[in-house]
């Protein structure tokens, strides 16, 4: 399977990264002629005792990924294993771990954090309606490419509908981003991510993490104490969320939401009622000054309404995905007229001919 500078029939280019049983790499496929991600695990460094449990999460990772076909998750292209080695060869991204940000001390403006969990959320929601639950949602397996996409990574912890690779009493995870059912190796559902996705959310709005310390007080914390409200961590943070926070972090999980699209109506719902935040933007965003929500509405020239701007999301979601949402609120604040609105919108999808079929269907042309 494998030769020097190869894995397979892809191309080694570069490494980047290095874990204690694995290396991910750049590659290249001289096939389709496009770059790829080569996660690579050597047997003999696993250890025998757990070799077999960890080339099967490895493979579960795969499996996982090679069912769900959404913009918002890494695509995995292929799964190969021979008596020493097993690679994944996934979807390479240009940009970086959100986690690295987070390291960086970067403050996401509102609408970016909007953005951002808008895209999480969405693919949450697509692969719990494909009966997987990752187990592991965090900021270092949430990838933000150069374009502010959001790519899911890392499922190789997911709980797959028809396996049974993790049962109940298996604690697997990150600690500090669990839900307190998946602390004490119970059975976990799709509200399990939830509650990540919540540790992240208050992690993206106050630069905090809702439970912190060291790993057995964090564990302590998550399962008998609640988090101080998002507004009053950081003054900045709009109080409309701070109840949203609050549900998607409830101890028991039928405190929280059902869906990650419940979750993320609730949210858009706080973001349209807060106030604008004072904390400056350290990340290159589009025009946040074109969001300034005020007093329970969105604040503007008043020609383009609530339905409209619905309507908007909806003709722009196809061509690119969850952010529509945010593009559509933007563009609403500032546009003197129906056509100026939707010609904004029609210049955040990429192809030409799609600008063109986005306005005549939007009746903008």
């Amino acid at each position: 399977m494998q030769s020097p500078g190869k894995i397979g029939k892809y191309t080694i280019l570069e490494t980047l990264g290095k874990g204690a049983m694995g290396i991910v790499y750049k590659g290249f496929d001289p096939g389709v002629e496009r770059h790829v991600a080569l996660k690579i695990i050597r047997k003999e460094l696993l250890g025998h005792e757990r070799a077999a449990e960890i080339v099967q999460r490895f493979r579960n990772e795969a499996q996982a990924g090679g069912r769900l076909q959404h913009p918002g998750i890494v695509s995995v292209y292929e799964y190969g294993e021979d008596e020493k080695t097993a690679f994944i060869a996934m979807e390479f991204v240009e940009g970086r771990a959100l986690s690295q940000y987070i390291a960086l001390k970067v403050r996401f403006e509102l609408a970016d954090t909007m953005s951002i969990m808008a895209q999480l959320l969405d693919a949450l929601d697509y692969a719990h309606e494909h009966g997987i639950v990752h187990r592991d949602v965090k900021p270092a397996n949430v990838l933000l490419s150069d374009d502010k996409q959001v790519k899911v990574v890392d499922f190789g912890v997911a709980r797959l509908a028809d396996s049974d690779l993790t049962k109940v009493g298996a604690v697997i995870g990150t600690p500090s981003y669990m839900s307190p059912e998946q602390l004490s190796g119970q059975q976990v559902d799709r509200r399990s991510d939830l509650f990540s996705a919540g540790i992240v959310l208050y992690e993206l709005l106050t630069g905090k993490k809702p439970f912190d310390g060291a790993a057995d007080e964090v564990m302590r914390r998550i399962s008998s104490e609640s988090p101080e409200d998002p507004s009053l961590a950081d003054p900045a943070v709009p109080a409309t969320f701070d109840n949203v926070v609050t549900r998607a972090l409830a101890k028991q999980p039928k405190g929280r939401y059902a869906s990650a699209r419940e979750f993320a109506d609730a949210l858009f719902a706080a973001y349209r009622r807060g106030d604008e935040p004072t904390e400056p933007s350290r990340f290159a965003s589009v025009d946040a000054t074109m969001v300034n929500p005020v007093a329970g509405v969105v604040a503007g020239t008043g020609v383009i309404n609530a339905a409209e701007i619905e309507r908007g999301a909806e003709r722009l979601m196809p061509y690119v995905g969850p952010i529509a949402k945010v593009l559509a609120e933007r563009a609403s604040v500032r546009a003197p007229d129906r056509r100026t609105y939707y010609q904004w919108l029609s210049e955040h999808i990429d192809d030409m001919n799609d600008q063109v079929t986005f306005l005549k269907e939007a009746g903008a042309s």
